[in-house]
């Protein structure tokens, strides 16, 4: 038994020593014919009216990660370029990078994302794995929020254990799947089918199609589903009734 345990105490101490090594990247340590700028340009995008979003922030990360062990742990080395967008929504910044370090012990990204505002729903960021020079047309969308209404209306004299309820919406431009939530799950669960009729309030995103679902869970053996859909504007009160 001592034996084991000393043979994982080395295995562990062997991946410990064997973490990612992180190194400063930057334009004071870059320098060479290696030392390449990477040029970034595009817009960020209110999805719900198809028009530029102001001065918001917009960011760029490019990951190097060094991958010459069994078992990597520690932090990607990064370097980071930052600005904001112009009155139409559009961004461009620039990264400096060795090049020198793209070589097959490493693997790179660069992840172009816009700061996380309340007035909307995240729609997605962009990533790229070939280095070039010139990246552009980086298109970053968001939706506006909208409230959605939803009336729980029970009608039934069944039983149930559980009774959920979530929602999701499209993205307008690739059919992505956006959970505003965030929790990729159920947002609101019942456990007693003599509860009274509940109202929830939701954000989903303005002009796009949001899709409503919900379970009733009778037994193993006996589940219940059903999907709809709903087109939620913005700044109106959408509504829309489950009765169960």
């Amino acid at each position: 038994m001592k034996k084991v345990r000393a043979f994982l105490s080395l295995i562990v101490l062997s991946i410990l020593l064997c973490s990612c090594k992180k190194e400063k990247i930057n334009k004071a340590d870059c320098r060479g014919a290696g030392c390449k700028t990477m040029y970034l340009n595009g817009k960020v995008l209110d999805a719900s009216l198809n028009e530029g979003i102001r001065n918001i922030e917009v960011k760029a990360h490019f990951y190097q990660y060094k991958s010459n062990c069994f078992i990597c742990i520690g932090t990607p080395v990064e370097t980071t370029a930052k600005t904001k967008t112009d009155n139409l929504g559009n961004f461009k910044m620039s990264i400096i990078v060795d090049t020198n370090l793209l070589n097959g012990n490493y693997h790179y990204i660069v992840d172009v994302y816009a700061a996380v505002n309340a007035d909307y729903i995240e729609g997605n960021d962009s990533s790229f794995y070939n280095f070039a020079e010139n990246i552009t047309n980086i298109t970053l969308r968001k939706y506006k929020k909208t409230k959605l209404y939803i009336s729980l209306k029970r009608e039934l004299a069944d039983t149930f254990k559980t009774f959920d309820v979530a929602h999701y919406f499209y993205d307008n431009t690739n059919g992505k799947i956006i959970d505003p939530t965030n929790q990729q799950g159920d947002f609101y669960k019942m456990y007693s089918p003599n509860i009274a009729d509940t109202n929830i309030i939701v954000f989903t995103g303005a002009n796009a199609k949001t899709v409503i679902y919900w379970r009733k869970f009778i037994s193993n053996t006996n589940v219940l589903y059903r999907t709809d859909s709903i087109f939620c504007s913005a700044n109106i009160i959408n509504n829309y009734t489950i009765k169960y």
